[in-house]
This record gives structure tokens, sequence and C-alpha cells, in this order.
């Protein structure tokens, strides 16, 4: 009988434990009433999201995005995602999240041409990671400064997947890219006024705006394009990441344009919005960094820079740029200062910092040779700590051999 009911438990037990799983793999919606819904997201349309509770087969609900708070799938947490390409993309690994996000988009690269997979084994694919594998590969390649590559793909999804939630953000960001690489926006821009008269038609309204500036910068019409900026502010400020995207892109043009006072009133601003997201504050404090820098005001520069290198709030790229320019600043003043305990202590500094850099890890190869020649090239011992730290290392065991001699 014991046995009997022990072998019942165990079936029992795992019965539980069965369910268990597949609750864990659902995918959350937290709804602006305070509801959260656990269910599996099967699409994300223009005007509502699409989800079950079953991952197949079940029946089909919708909710409509003015009703919902917030949503994220399960199968985005972990290193699949968060902690990989996304990761990677936060540390400036521009490279492997784009070979990250096209292996998730099913998307290639064959002879410097982007293709989907054949059309079975793409749509085989769910739809989730279609959708965002090629909107995030778009947007690595435009981070590492290929804009003309970064349309092609945004454009592939707008076309792909039509119907998705993304298609008109691949619009929007198709023709901002084209814009600013010598392409032709126009068709860009009627493919976002299309959006208009649908449930998005706010969000599109300032989408057709913003692109609209960015056709007469790339048209360098600056004073048009000034004029302009100012019209964009009502559906964007409502959705924070897109906020966040448009004062960041018009920002980095004015500073671009020597425009310093008006780029540093948008990263003052952006710094204060972003208080609870650590890696966008570090972003917007080294943007301002750059700005001030490039205004002349270093001393102040040099204390956004400093600031990203010892706060733990930056991505590691972040940190890294950080380090040199703070070090770019401190050699040039050792330039002009006479020979004392300032100009010492100022050395050890700037040594400190590209140390830092050259140490760095692997993500940053580019730049940790550049931190190097700094140090051989700036300063008489020539070799970074890291790097004689390790050869002393070498060097110890043929000491030890030829005392053994003697």
């Amino acid at each position: 009988m014991r046995i009997f009911v022990s072998a019942s438990l165990l079936l029992l037990c795992s019965f539980v434990l069965n369910i268990a799983a597949a609750a864990d793999n659902r995918d959350t919606i937290v709804k602006r009433d305070g509801k959260t819904v656990r269910a599996y997201i099967l699409d994300e349309k223009i005007s509502e999201m699409v989800y079950s509770s079953r991952p197949e087969g079940g029946s089909e609900q919708t909710v409509r995005w003015k009703d919902v708070k917030s949503f994220s799938y399960k199968a985005q947490e972990g290193g699949l995602w968060n902690g990989g390409p996304i990761k990677a993309m936060y540390d400036g690994d521009y490279d492997g999240a784009a070979k990250s996000f096209a292996g998730i988009g099913g998307i290639s690269n064959a002879e410097g041409d982007w293709k989907l997979k054949e059309k079975e084994e793409w749509e085989a694919i769910p739809k989730w990671k279609r959708a965002y594998g090629l909107f995030h590969l778009g947007d690595a390649l435009e981070k590492k400064g290929e804009r003309a590559e970064a349309a092609k793909v945004f454009g592939i999804l707008a076309e792909s997947l039509p119907e998705h939630r993304l298609a008109l953000y691949a619009i929007f960001r198709q023709g901002i890219n084209l814009a600013l690489s010598g392409g032709d926006a126009k068709a860009a821009l009627a493919g976002v006024k299309k959006f208009t008269t649908t449930d998005a038609g706010s969000l599109a309204g300032d989408m057709e705006k913003a692109l609209g500036v960015i056709i007469h910068v790339g048209n360098d019409d600056m004073a048009k394009a000034k004029r302009e900026a100012g019209r964009v502010r009502s559906r964007f400020r409502e959705i924070p990441a897109d906020w966040i995207f448009w004062r960041e892109l018009w920002s980095g043009i004015l500073l671009e344009h020597k425009e310093f006072d008006a780029a540093m009133i948008i990263y003052d601003e952006l710094h204060q919005r972003m208080g609870s997201s650590p890696k966008r504050r570090g972003r917007t404090a080294i943007a301002k960094a750059r700005a001030l820098k490039a205004a002349g005001k270093t001393d102040e520069a040099l204390f956004y820079y400093l600031q990203l290198d010892v706060l733990p709030f930056a991505g590691t790229a972040d940190i890294a740029e950080a380090r040199m320019e703070a070090a770019k600043i401190y050699i040039e003043r050792i330039k002009e200062m006479e020979d004392g305990d300032e100009k010492i202590r100022i050395t050890e500094l700037a040594k400190q910092l590209l140390n830092g850099v050259v140490n760095h890890g692997p993500l940053f190869n580019e730049m940790r040779v550049n931190a190097q020649l700094m140090i051989t090239e700036q300063f008489s011992d020539g070799a970074a700590e890291g790097e004689a730290d390790a050869g002393a290392e070498e060097e110890a065991p043929a000491e030890d051999a030829e005392k053994k001699e003697e």
C-alpha cells in the first residue's frame, strides 16, 4: 500500500510540475487598470495585441494598446535576449549584436545583399523573434554608422510584416537612415503618413513631422529643420522610448552642426527624465560631455567623463569612452604644465585612465589598441600596467632558474 501511494504521489507531483513549467512559459501583459494577464502573446498588430491562454489552438483575445501599460515575452529573458545581444548593444559590441539579431530574425547577408530565409522556414520562426530580431539588427547597424545597410533591413521588416506594430517604426527608421546617408526618404515619408489614419495616427503624425525635419537636415537646410523640430512633441512625450530616441537623434544633429547651447538643453532634459534608467543616464551624460568638450568647456566635460568612470550607471562602452576622453583632456593639460608635483599627479591620473581602457575587456579591441598607443607615445614607461604585470610574471621563473644554477 505504501508503494502504491508513493507512486501516485510521484505521478501527481510530476503532473503539477509539468503544469507549472507550462505556466512559466507564458508571457506577461500589464494593463493600465492594474490587472496582470499571464498568457501567450501571438501578435502585435497596429491597433491591438493578440494573445491566448495556449501557445497554439486556444481562443484568441485582444487588448487595445491604449489599455496596455507594459508587456514582456518570457522567451526574451536570460541569455537569448537580455543577457546576450541586448547587453552587447550596451557594451558597444555592435558587430556581435548584429550577428545575433540576424540569427534571431532569420536573415543573412550574402554578397552584400540582405535576404530572409526561405518562406516556409522563416514563417516557422515565432513572429516576435522575426519582428524584434530584424528591428534590433537595423538598430545595431545604425549605431555602427552603417545607415544605408540599416535602411535596407528596416525596409525588409516593414515589407515582410506590414501588419505588425513595428512596421511603422521600421518605415520611420528607414527614412531617417536614408535621409542621413544621402538617400531618398520621400517614399518612407509617404509610408509613415499612411499610418496617420490608423489607431496609431497620433504617433504616426509626430513621426511624419520628425522625418520631415531629418529630410531637411539631409538636404543641408538646418534653418528649416530647426523651425519644424519644435512641432515634434505631442505623442512622442507619451511614449518614453520614442521621445528619448527622437531627442537623442535631434540633439546629436544639433551637436554636429555646432549648436552647442541647444544640444545641451536637450541633454539636461534627457538626463533629468531618465533617472530611473541607469544605462540611459550614462548615455546622456557622455553625450553632454561630448557637447561640452566640443564647445571648449573642458572643465565641465571632464566632470561628466569622470562621473561616468566612477558611477556604475553607464554601459561599459560609455565607461571606456569616458576614460579615454578624460585622459585626452589631461594629456593636453600636461603639455602646458611646468614640471612639479601637480604635473606628476595629472600624468598618473591620465595613465590610470588609459590603463583602465587597455584592461577593459575583449569587446573594445580598437579602443584598447588606441589607448596603448597613447600610453606608448605620451609616457616614457611605454607599457600599460596590465602588460607590465604580465611581463613581470613571465620573467620570474627565469630568475628563479638562474638562482638555482648559482
